[in-house]
């Protein structure tokens, strides 16, 4: 009887959910937090907790962690090693039946399923009074990363029309361009690119404007609160203006820039930048383009941002300005 109901009781605690089956992260101070290991990425730990849900936690903040099934480990070369953690020593994550791999080897811990990520982003701007006026900017960026590529898509439109006195609305300015990159990633944060950019501007009476080229890259920063991307390489330049004597093709060399720095937890500085320059002449045509920001993360995915997107040719339209510059305060979703 006795060993009956000792079975019976050895069934159910195996039976229960949870019941002392959980991977666990032991930090410095002695505190402990039990959970689901989700991954671990950019020297950061995510654990799904029963009580406070998903929470990220920096590596150096630990002593040990341990996993109860068996983890898929990411290595920078990309081999892909699966065992169970039984802890983490000595800048090393040790792996069930006495291995080590030390921490700068691995690239990530359950690496998460290569898919889309981006943001759309909208700002309206609505004007009552003697000229009913509506400005729109809207701005939609996605991008796919897997371990050897990288593909990047950004659209943007602005426009603004106008109406006085009870006529129909105007449409005054007009801008929709769209930019695919595609990058092959290779070692020490180093890549080659290909991209394509186009571009139509009413404002500007530019009809298309086409940059295509392809070069290298390299990651100068790549921590969790810190990424900074060059690019260098040449590309072609063809331009369509409604004016046709102004139409023209040329061969220039390309610089490109992007920082994203995170203040706080919700809060993100943002700067990139896009030089165009031909190589016919130097004192030729010349692109400059820059957007500089703040985003702040609201809920669920939602944020706002604030930003001067800032645009320079130094051969525009004739009677068109060189220089035009947007401040641009948006509401966005991001996936």
């Amino acid at each position: 009887m006795r060993n009956r109901l000792a079975e019976s009781v050895l069934l159910l605690a195996l039976w229960l959910p949870g019941s002392g089956v959980a991977d666990e992260l032991i930090f410095k101070n002695g505190d402990r937090l039990s959970g689901k290991l989700v991954r671990l990425e950019s020297g950061k730990i995510i654990l799904d907790s029963a009580v406070l849900h998903q929470v990220t936690v920096p590596v150096d903040a630990l002593e040990s962690f341990t996993t109860e099934d068996e983890s898929d480990l990411r290595l920078v070369d990309g081999t892909l090693v699966s065992a169970r953690i039984v802890g983490f020593r000595a800048g090393s994550v040790r792996l069930a039946g006495d291995r080590a791999v030390p921490l700068d080897r691995i690239k990530e811990i359950n690496p998460e399923e290569v898919r889309w990520h981006g943001k759309l982003a909208a700002g309206l701007t609505i004007e009552r009074g003697d000229t009913d006026k509506q400005d729109a900017n809207i701005q939609f960026d996605a991008r796919r990363d897997a371990d050897e590529y990288r593909l990047r898509v950004r659209l943007r439109y602005v426009g603004e029309r106008s109406r006085s006195g009870g006529s129909d609305f105007n449409t005054t300015d007009r801008l929709v361009n769209g930019t695919v990159q595609y990058d092959h990633l290779l070692e020490d944060r180093r890549f080659v690119y290909g991209r394509l950019r186009a571009e139509r501007d009413g404002l500007a009476d530019l009809s298309l404007r086409t940059i295509a080229g392809s070069g290298i890259g390299y990651r100068l920063f790549s921590r969790s609160d810190l990424t900074f991307d060059t690019q260098i390489g040449p590309a072609w330049v063809h331009e369509d203006y409604k004016d046709d004597s102004l139409d023209t093709d040329y061969p220039a060399g390309v610089i490109r820039w992007d920082v994203e720095k995170a203040l706080h937890e919700s809060v993100s500085f943002f700067h990139e930048g896009e030089w165009v320059a031909s190589l016919r002449e130097f004192n030729d045509s010349q692109l400059l383009a820059t957007e500089t920001g703040l985003r702040i993360d609201l809920v669920r995915g939602w944020f706002t941002e604030a930003k001067v997107h800032w645009e320079l040719d130094t051969e525009p339209a004739s009677g068109k300005e060189r220089q035009n510059t947007d401040y641009i305060f948006a509401l966005g979703w991001g996936f």
